[in-house]
Parts: C-alpha cells; sequence; structure tokens
C-alpha cells in the first residue's frame, strides 16, 4: 500500500507479487496437507479391509474344521 499512495510503481507491484506469492503458498500447503490426509485415510481403510478379510478367513476355516 505504501508505494501506491507515494506513487512508487514498482514497490506497489512488488507488494502485490508478494501477496500473490503467500496465497499460493499457502494454497499449495493446503493441497498437500490434503492429499496427505486421502493418503492416510486410504491407508487406513486398506488395513481395516485387509484384518476384516483376515478375520473372515480365520473364522471360516475354525468352522470348517
Amino acid at each position: 500500500m505504501r508505494g501506491v499512495f507515494s506513487g512508487d510503481w514498482r514497490l506497489a507491484w512488488q507488494g502485490v507479487k508478494d501477496i500473490a506469492s503467500g496465497i499460493w503458498h499457502d494454497i499449495q500447503g493446503a493441497a498437500d496437507l490434503l492429499w496427505t490426509n486421502l493418503k492416510v485415510g486410504a491407508e487406513l481403510a486398506w488395513e481395516a479391509i485387509k484384518l476384516t478379510i483376515h478375520a473372515a478367513w480365520e473364522a471360516l476355516k475354525g468352522i470348517v474344521k
């Protein structure tokens, strides 16, 4: 804002670029966090599926004996 009020357009443009860069950095951070959470959720879901199938298989083996 100081660049706009003082008529220093180079400073004003640098301020705009800095703000845009900060916003882009925040968007990237949010996307990384979302991706990590999705990966962890998928890994946990897969482990739950594997445990359920294993438990069902063991129960079936116990019934057949």
